[in-house]
């Protein structure tokens, strides 16, 4: 009932989520692709068994491990029990990386293999995270001190039950959600950095700093080099997706080591982005995985734009080959595919064959935008015609015509599978 309102509505909210588990009755998840082949992006697929097995990892009883939302992008939220932040903060990965390139390049003894210099850029971001949970901390005792929400303790187990507000750390629930964005990008562009300059030793760190502070500006060669003859994420290449999982590993370690205010409750990851990719990326120089300064990063889980070119089945394998279930604060993958390919049943089963197929191999969220590039540089030209086209951003969905133009050219800036 809920799909068949969509379908009549074509509203962008509520928002609709398939909780997805090996039980599923088919005709939902067939339902759901159906309307997603016709246009309408807006349902999108969560992994119950790896949601649950986060909840649990993180304290959540078994018995109430299936009562979650989405806090209406793709962070989970415990039911009933609350009291936990979202997307907070977001981390740039890659403007740390600039950060370690040129503290190398200023070294007089930067790093001489690539396990150093990876340990060098973890250590940087461990003291980024470090800095950040001591600023939510702040927050949260703000909070405590000048806050007070009676109402919502009401509501919230178990306010009452301790005669606790929930700003005073009531709720069950009291954790925090991070988000760190540009996954692909870093991994990326860790493996140029690995093969330039320990493999190859094409150039130095001083070397690499110049290229990346001109944006590749009389360097397109090397430009073009770094950007097409390197392995990229969502290929299935192993020597690339592993750099993801050990990043991924590394996150999930370093954010347990600190514990946050008032109850000892567990600083979560994610890799979840609304629009923090177009933000983040328009405050960071080029990147060595060949990205221009200014532009997008990746927008969650899933590769960057437009570097998956071996077909959605190799994509997926690339993000479902490391465990998704300890990010809780939210992972989306995208999709794209051009609406001329659902002209037929059986496209559609395809479509939702992929879909299945991915959640199957551990995926924690997938989305998918079912649009021709076409309509979508219409919408730009005429928004006036097209206020009800409705695309899938980085963990939500809008209204394309109301995107910022920044936005929009990063919705047609992705892969778009044609065939």
């Amino acid at each position: 009932l809920c799909l068949e309102a969509l379908r009549r509505t074509r509203l962008v909210y509520p928002t609709v989520g398939i909780c997805w588990h090996p039980g599923t009755p088919p005709d939902l998840t067939r339902l759901a692709t159906e309307l997603i082949a016709s246009g309408i992006s807006t349902p999108a697929f969560f992994n119950d068994p790896v949601i649950r097995h986060g909840l649990e990892h993180y304290g959540i009883p078994r018995d109430e491990s299936w009562h979650y939302i989405n806090s209406t992008c793709v962070e989970i939220t415990p039911v009933g029990r609350s009291n936990v932040w979202v997307a907070s903060p977001y981390f740039s990965l890659c403007r740390h990386l600039l950060d370690e390139i040129d503290a190398q390049a200023q070294t007089a003894a930067p790093a001489t293999d690539f396990p150093s210099f990876l340990s060098a850029y973890y250590a940087r971001l461990a003291v980024q995270i470090g800095e950040a949970v001591q600023e939510q901390q702040r927050l949260r005792e703000e909070r405590r001190v000048y806050g007070r929400k009676p109402l919502q303790s009401v509501f919230t187990r178990d306010c009452i039950g301790q005669a606790c507000d929930i700003d005073d750390g009531g709720a069950l629930s009291n954790w925090i959600e991070c988000s760190f964005v540009g996954l692909a990008n870093l991994a990326d562009s860790l493996a140029v950095i690995r093969t330039e300059l320990f493999d190859r030793r094409t150039m130095d760190f001083a070397g690499l700093k110049d290229i990346l502070d001109a944006d590749f500006a009389g360097r397109e060669n090397i430009w073009m080099r770094f950007l097409n003859d390197h392995p990229k994420y969502g290929n299935a290449e192993p020597e690339v997706d592993s750099l993801v999982e050990e990043t991924v590993q590394f996150l999930i370690r370093e954010c347990a080591r600190h514990p946050v205010a008032p109850d000892q409750s567990p600083f979560i990851p994610g890799t979840f982005c609304w629009i923090m990719h177009e933000r983040l990326g328009s405050q960071c120089g080029a990147t060595p995985d060949g990205r221009r300064g200014g532009t997008p990063f990746a927008d969650g889980g899933g590769p960057a734009q437009g570097r998956e070119q071996s077909g959605p089945t190799r994509s997926i394998l690339s993000t479902t080959g490391w465990d998704h279930h300890c990010l809780i604060g939210g992972l989306a993958y995208n999709m794209k595919f051009s609406s001329s390919l659902f002209t037929s049943p059986a496209a559609v089963i395809g479509l939702h064959d992929l879909v299945i197929t991915y959640l199957s191999c551990g995926g924690f969220e997938t989305q998918i935008n079912v649009v021709s590039r076409e309509r979508l540089e219409e919408a730009e030209k005429h928004p006036e015609q097209h206020r009800d086209l409705v695309v899938r951003i980085g963990g939500y969905t809008d209204y394309f015509t109301r995107l910022s133009p920044e936005m929009r050219h990063e919705i047609m800036s992705r892969t778009e599978y044609t065939v």
